[in-house]
């Protein structure tokens, strides 16, 4: 199960300022926090990882944020802090080319470069 929201006032964290949140609840329990600096970003610019959702939400519910909105789980093979299906280019042949990414829109692959 994925979640996400928009905060209200950008969030420091790390030098960063947060806008956006994504967690993510992985079949063994385990829950991810993605944190992006865009409210349009598809790829996070950081993660951290709790044991479980209620953890997650203790640290996150307390900065001020839309309500969170449920999301589809990332289909395989692809990027769990993408709201689009995004994968490494290559990733599917063995060879991955780090950075690069491609969206599956219309039944094809298709390059992808984040705005």
């Amino acid at each position: 199960m994925r979640i996400w929201a928009i905060f209200c006032e950008p969030v420091p964290y790390g030098g960063r300022k947060l806008q956006k949140i994504m967690l993510y609840e992985k079949p063994n329990g385990e829950t991810c926090a993605f944190l992006y600096e865009n409210a349009d970003a598809q790829i996070c610019c950081a993660d951290e990882c709790y044991p479980n959702l209620a953890e997650a939400l203790i640290r996150w519910d307390g900065e001020r944020h839309t309500n969170w909105t449920a999301l589809d789980d990332p289909l395989p093979g692809c990027q769990e802090d993408a709201m689009l299906p995004v994968r490494v280019r290559g990733r599917d042949r063995g060879e991955p080319q780090w950075g690069s990414y491609e969206v599956w829109i219309d039944g094809a692959w298709t390059p992808y470069r984040e705005a």
